[in-house]
């Protein structure tokens, strides 16, 4: 396993970098990578769980796993071999055969199988980390799948042709052994991908606990709680810790055998079943007080559910001029992950406060003013939602930075494990993509998405019942094409039932006060009522920076501010958005080669800080142009654009001269904008009223 090393310097901290006004339990330490060692460590003992999951489930064939015991994990066969592996982890890069890690690994495996020759059956080196495949001339030989179908397909070391037998030769001399000794090992090896680093936990879980028949009806949470026990039980066994008295009396001359201390590493596969039946009654009662829906409420939440998954499918590029009447962009396949930085006066989650504390909005807010040191690495978004760091969570972001977006695909990705339709959010990785990451909640939860300029224009209409529950309600009967079969009371039931997701977007986009004051006050007395109820809720709120006051207040939000996109960033939404949606190779290089001479020019470079940017400079390089060095000439030839686009796509519908049209845009814009302070919060003409325009 990946060991990182703690240099005594990485505390050190001269006096001029401290503030005295910071305590140390109120920023977080981004230095110290003592915690990341941790995960690791971790990540190894719940591979274990793993190997004994599988083995209980009949998928291997151990009976008892050692560990810490001459490999990281070693299984016992029930023919008589061993199965060794090797855990390894990192955070970025593929894996191939010029990697010291990696041919360590395999020197180990090496030593092993010359100790006890004839024991070993396979050998596996298994990783968070993909491994390198590609089929390019000066990297073909290092990948370690295509050299492993060579050794396979070679009788002797002999037998090897290049590159390969030139990579057989360093890892020969890498591992001090003879030909044959590394050419029995090899054919003896595979590599395993195991899950995501960050992920871990959730899909063991999740995915792998469910395998055994007496877990398949424990709930999530009494799920985590057996998981956290079983991993422990393979930390103990991986340290020296020996519970067994005759540890005290067992003389160095009885031969290891029988020793204590090498039956301390030892667990058998059975002794875990039965500790799971032992301790099955207190785990399915983890929850049992939780409400059971009735069939009928549950078949129509099933119905909502499904009904959202599909109207979240789709990408809504449409500010950016993607018109996609087809339904062709799918969310899954352009979504890229977003980064975030806790807000400068807000450098940790709230501690979580008592009920009697509870007071969710206020006008004015005290905050520290102290700023914790700088250089904090920013935080991937996805990773903060699902990993729930904090249980309330503000993103605070520009026009067009993705705040909307990042709300949309956390609701798919907990509704995709709920309808068993993970495959579904799977990327397409033809034409070399790489694979998209693989989200996993730490808890699945039932996703509600509020739109709060659209919840506001609902109020506005003043309707029976003004409450979060009654809204919700109505949504899940138009979602399931049942209007009226749900009432607020049931909502609440089913908040009881589920761990559930609560997204608020766009506080800024409702910008009348008085209607926006009557908004808060029914978000706070709906989230009262929740924590009342015992309810398991995760809120996420979306703001623009503009006129945001702490109206989610810092004592119980954590605000989190989304940064520009990276270059890489930008690359990678490009890459993805251009194999969607250019299918010929020669067009999408062009695109990539007149996207990168933007990133490299001072004055286009600052326009590809967000995705609805990056999205209208390729939709304007897509269609043969070259985005202007001035933002204001950008979006005149922005407009250009997507008047051209809409004219070809309809010839002679279009009659209207373009500098009439542009000033109608203008004064239509004017209008909305003049509305949208008004009750209109949706900021859409009526018909009639369009119409009236033009008369």
């Amino acid at each position: 396993m990946v060991r990182q090393g703690r240099s005594s310097s990485s505390k050190k901290h001269t006096p001029q970098s401290i503030s005295i006004s910071i305590s140390p339990d109120e920023v977080l330490d981004t230095v110290d990578t003592g915690d990341e060692t941790q995960l690791r460590f971790r990540y190894q003992h719940a591979y274990g769980v793993i190997l004994l999951i599988a083995a209980l489930s009949g998928n291997k064939p151990y009976t008892v796993l050692w560990c810490e015991h001459h490999e990281d994990l070693l299984g016992q066969r029930n023919d008589g071999f061993f199965d060794a592996y090797q855990i390894k982890t990192r955070r970025n890069g593929l894996w191939n055969l010029l990697d010291d890690p990696l041919k360590d690994s395999i020197k180990r495996f090496v030593e092993v199988d010359q100790r006890f020759p004839g024991k070993i059956k396979e050998f596996f080196f298994v990783s968070n980390a993909s491994y390198e495949n590609s089929d390019a001339q000066n990297k073909a030989g290092r990948s370690p799948k295509k050299f492993l179908q060579a050794v396979m397909h070679a009788s002797s070391p002999s037998d090897l042709t290049p590159p390969f037998n030139t990579v057989f030769e360093g890892l020969r001399l890498h591992c001090r052994c003879e030909p044959l000794s590394l050419m029995t090992v090899l054919k003896k090896l595979d590599f395993l991908e195991g899950p995501d680093l960050d992920s871990f936990e959730a899909v063991i879980a999740h995915k792998h606990l469910p395998e055994i028949l007496e877990c398949r009806a424990l709930s999530a949470t009494a799920l985590a709680q057996l998981l956290d026990e079983l991993i422990a039980k393979v930390y103990k066994a991986s340290c020296l810790s020996v519970s067994d008295p005759a540890r005290h009396w067992y003389g160095l001359n009885k031969g290891d055998r029988d020793n204590p201390k090498l039956q301390a590493k030892r667990i058998a596969t059975e002794s875990i079943l039965l500790f799971i039946r032992e301790n099955q009654f207190h785990l399915l009662n983890v929850t049992k007080d939780a409400p059971v829906l009735s069939g009928h409420l549950k078949e129509t939440l099933d119905l909502y559910l499904t009904q959202s998954f599909e109207d979240d499918r789709v990408a809504k590029l449409d500010q950016a001029g993607e018109t996609d009447p087809e339904r062709t962009t799918l969310l899954h396949q352009v979504f890229v992950d977003l980064e975030l930085k806790p807000r400068s006066d807000q450098p940790r989650p709230p501690r979580r406060l008592e009920r009697s504390q509870l007071a969710l909005f206020t006008e004015s807010e005290q905050i520290s003013e102290a700023n914790p040191p700088g250089g904090e690495k920013s935080l991937s978004a996805m990773d903060c939602f699902l990993k729930e760091v904090s249980s309330k969570i503000v993103i605070i972001g520009g026009p067009g930075q993705g705040k909307s977006t990042l709300g949309q695909y956390l609701a798919q990705v907990h509704r995709s494990i709920l309808l068993k339709r993970e495959k579904e959010l799977y990327r397409d990785t033809a034409g070399g993509l790489e694979p998209q990451r693989k989200f996993q909640p730490k808890t699945v939860r039932l996703p509600f998405r509020i739109v709060l300029k659209y919840f506001a224009q609902w109020l506005a209409d003043v309707p029976a019942l003004n409450t979060v529950e009654a809204y919700i309600a109505e949504q899940i009967g138009k979602g399931a094409s049942r209007p009226g079969k749900v009432d607020a009371a049931s909502v609440q039931e089913i908040l009881k039932a589920h761990p559930t997701l609560l997204i608020l977007d766009g506080l800024d986009e409702v910008t009348e006060q008085a209607l926006c004051d009557r908004m808060l006050t029914c978000v706070e007395q709906f989230l009262a009522r929740a924590e009342q109820l015992g309810t398991d809720m995760q809120v996420i709120a979306t703001s623009r920076p503009t006129s945001y006051r702490n109206q989610f207040t810092p004592r119980l939000f954590w605000h989190l501010e989304l940064q520009p996109m990276s270059v890489e960033k930008v690359r990678e939404y490009a890459a993805c958005w251009t194999h969607l949606k250019e299918p010929i190779g020669e067009e999408r290089r062009r695109i990539k080669e007149t996207l990168e001479e933007c990133l490299k020019e001072n004055h286009t470079h600052p326009l590809l800080t967000t995705p609805l940017q990056v999205t209208i400079i390729l939709l304007i390089i897509k269609d043969g142009g070259r985005p202007a060095s001035q933002r204001e000439e950008l979006f005149q030839q922005y407009w250009t654009t997507i008047l051209h686009r809409e004219k070809s796509k309809a010839r002679g519908m279009i009659r209207t001269e373009d500098t009439m049209l542009f000033g109608l845009h203008a004064y239509l814009g004017y209008l909305l904008h003049h509305n949208a302070a008004g009750k209109n919060i949706r900021s859409l003409f009526p018909v009639d009223e369009f119409k009236a325009w033009f008369k």
